[in-house]
């Protein structure tokens, strides 16, 4: 089956005694992504996702006013695309059986790549202490969701997700707490899967 999704990132943070670094300066924003699922049974599905995402960044001034000598600023963006192989599990033959509602758990595994721009998707990748921020970095996902069928061929797919990218880097930005850290977010998906087989 093929799958297209419009995903909400919902910023989600982890701040230290009230102090602010650069990954907890971000905001919500949508996204999109697509997957080729195959399924091993009525239970089981493995797919591999390619996902377009990002987040914005915060306009509190007070917050921004420390990185402002790299250029960050509300207009910044962090892009944070990626490619996935995941696995969802069906709970619907055991919870659910007359139902056309099939929940499923889900988690996946996969590279991200990223960037920290000074004005949006495609600008300059901002600098700090020398190094600029991007890189190729593991991400994780796990999370529950549910399909619907619409048909034979089609479902509606709904799933709320924590996704975890490793774009921290001690050797580039040993100082985590104050720079550059791993960045987290909540995903609220809704899309459309189509079985061709």
């Amino acid at each position: 089956a093929l799958s297209g999704r419009y995903s909400y990132w919902a910023a989600l943070h982890v701040v230290k005694d009230d102090v602010y670094n650069l990954n907890t300066l971000t905001t919500s924003k949508s996204n999109y992504d697509a997957a080729l699922n195959w399924f091993l049974s009525d239970e089981f599905n493995v797919f591999v996702r390619a996902f377009r995402g990002g987040q914005g960044i915060t306009d509190d001034a007070t917050k921004l006013a420390p990185y402002e000598n790299i250029g960050l600023s509300s207009d910044s963006y962090l892009k944070l695309d990626g490619l996935e192989l995941g696995v969802k599990g069906y709970l619907g033959g055991v919870m659910m059986r007359n139902s056309k509602f099939n929940p499923y758990l889900t988690a996946t595994g996969g590279m991200s790549t990223w960037a920290l721009t000074e004005s949006g998707r495609g600008s300059d990748v901002l600098v700090l202490e020398q190094e600029k921020l991007e890189g190729t970095s593991p991400a994780f996902s796990f999370g529950i969701g549910t399909e619907y069928q619409l048909g034979k061929r089609f479902a509606l797919e709904f799933e709320w997700a924590w996704r975890y990218i490793l774009t921290g880097d001690d050797t580039k930005w040993p100082d985590s707490d104050y720079t550059w850290s791993n960045t987290h977010a909540w995903a609220l998906s809704a899309g459309l899967m189509w079985g061709f087989l």
